[in-house]
């Protein structure tokens, strides 16, 4: 008796899609297109994900014969859709509205919790909090996002940013308390947000 199938790992499949292996493409691009597709939508914005999400996914397959396999293949990816992401916001010209409206997961008090998305539009700070991540400059919002929103650790952030981990820490203290500061509350409004 045969039991399910098992799946090959992104580095299986990364070495059959070099070859033109055109189903394990099309595996592997599936495998992290939900991932991929949540991230556009909370740095971007619903509206957007999709087409940006589609430029990241055609950049992807367009730098597979150059990447070099350095970061895994995830953290590749990852950095491809926050470049296709950026390139997009500065072609908007504009600050895009809504950021996180339709796709809020959870953002980060200043003590690094998670605020369960149910809990945020509760309390009537969907609102506030998107466009506060969206007042925020691109290197503290990507940041943020990446680890309040998507759950990235320290090290992981550093192979995505391409940063030292002391660096990630640092700059995502500075993207919390400039969070904070948007939003016009000290640490202890901050604190009050938990919502238990």
């Amino acid at each position: 008796m045969q039991g399910p199938p098992v799946s090959k790992s992104d580095e299986q499949l990364l070495a059959q899609a070099r070859l033109d292996d055109r189903a394990a493409l099309g595996e592997l691009l599936t495998r992290h297109h939900p991932r991929l597709l949540g991230l556009c939508r909370a740095m971007i914005g619903q509206s957007l994900a999709d087409d940006v999400c589609q430029d990241a996914m055609v950049s992807i397959i367009r730098g597979l014969p150059n990447f070099a396999g350095h970061a895994a293949f995830s953290t590749w990816a990852t950095r491809i859709t926050i470049n296709a992401c950026h390139a997009r916001r500065r072609s908007e010209k504009t600050r895009l509205g809504g950021i996180l409206q339709g796709a809020v997961w959870g953002i980060a008090t200043q003590t690094g919790e998670l605020l369960e998305p149910e809990r945020i539009q509760r309390s009537g700070q969907a609102v506030a909090l998107a466009r506060a991540v969206d007042a925020l400059a691109e290197e503290f919002r990507t940041v943020l996002i990446l680890r309040d929103v998507h759950g990235l650790e320290y090290e992981e952030l550093g192979a995505v940013l391409g940063l030292p981990i002391g660096t990630v820490k640092s700059r995502l203290f500075r993207a919390r308390t400039a969070l904070r500061d948007v939003l016009g509350t000290d640490e202890s409004e901050v604190h009050s947000t938990k919502l238990t």
